[in-house]
């Protein structure tokens, strides 16, 4: 299924913003925008590293949610 997507924007975050990325990708997904998110695309058994590499040379766009500011 991963490796079937390109051209997506691809969803990148560090996992304490987890809950934040998924209501991104919600919305963008509600707004017609393809997203690649981690979350929803890599299964169990999936060579994870290898679709994330394909994923982020293939995709149209890299979007990084901003974090906390740092302190």
């Amino acid at each position: 299924m991963a490796d079937q997507i390109s051209g997506a924007v691809f969803l990148s975050y560090a996992s304490q913003d987890a809950d934040a990325a998924r209501r991104i990708c919600t919305a963008l997904r509600a707004a017609g925008i393809e997203v690649w998110f981690d979350q929803s695309e890599l299964r169990g058994g999936d060579a994870w590293d290898q679709s994330i590499r394909r994923q982020i040379h293939d995709c149209a766009l890299l979007a990084t949610p901003p974090g906390p500011p740092a302190v």
